[in-house]
């Protein structure tokens, strides 16, 4: 009690306001990092608002008789998104954290969790909504978004894959994994495609195959070459 916490925010777009919503501790300084001194035991919330899109975070600080962890050196850390974090994915060589949301890709620095770009339809994506993340035997990222299937060659140079285009069953795409064999296995809300290697695309629906239903809600291979599927109505092994 009296001590000193101090609470930090990355991400943040604009102003953020510090608010004391439960307990009765004292907020000291403003922006993005703040003093928080508790004045009593129990629970004390602390809430995080970036005003430019009303985003909140709040933090939970419990004060005991006894502190195990100095109040003197912890430093909390709140991350603001664009809201509902979807996929992660880490890089190959774990530098990079890939990080979907409702709202765009976020590129985050792994150790630290700093924002170091995002992507949103302006970028190249064809929707900001991201269901999905993978990376493939070259540590390139595909995304799934509502909207069809993003290959990433590099940060500046998107490759957006569309039923139209490369036949896929559906632009909505829902699960992303890699076969291990330099392929890429795509659930989608209307079938599952598989990418082979050499570049041909298959695709697996009711009609041609023994799927369960179309709508694929989750992928794992089996170890042994095999793909198990899940559906909004079953199981099916491939």
């Amino acid at each position: 009690i009296g001590q000193q916490l101090t609470l930090s925010v990355s991400g943040a777009t604009g102003e953020v306001i510090w608010t004391v919503i439960n307990g009765n501790g004292q907020i000291v300084g403003s922006g993005n990092q703040v003093t928080y001194i508790p004045d009593q035991i129990g629970l004390g919330i602390v809430a995080a608002v970036d005003k430019a899109n009303n985003n909140a975070k709040m933090v939970n600080i419990t004060v005991i008789a006894t502190a195990v962890v100095s109040l003197e050196t912890a430093t909390w850390k709140v991350f603001t998104s664009r809201s509902w974090i979807t996929a992660l994915q880490l890089s190959a060589n774990r530098e990079t954290l890939w990080v979907g949301t409702d709202g765009g890709l976020e590129k985050r620095d792994a150790e630290t969790g700093e924002i170091k770009r995002v992507f949103m339809k302006s970028d190249g994506l064809p929707d900001n909504w991201v269901n999905a993340l993978t990376v493939d035997d070259n540590d390139k990222l595909w995304v799934g978004t509502d909207k069809g299937l993003v290959h990433f060659r590099t940060d500046d140079q998107l490759e957006v894959l569309k039923k139209d285009n490369y036949g896929l069953p559906s632009d909505v795409i829902k699960f992303l994994l890699t076969d291990g064999n330099g392929g890429l296995w795509v659930g989608t809300d209307s079938g599952l495609a598989h990418h082979h290697k050499d570049g041909l695309w298959e695709v697996f629906t009711t009609d041609n195959s023994e799927l369960s239903d179309n709508w694929i809600t989750s992928l794992l291979t089996d170890g042994d070459g095999g793909l198990w599927i899940g559906t909004e109505y079953g199981l099916a092994h491939y």
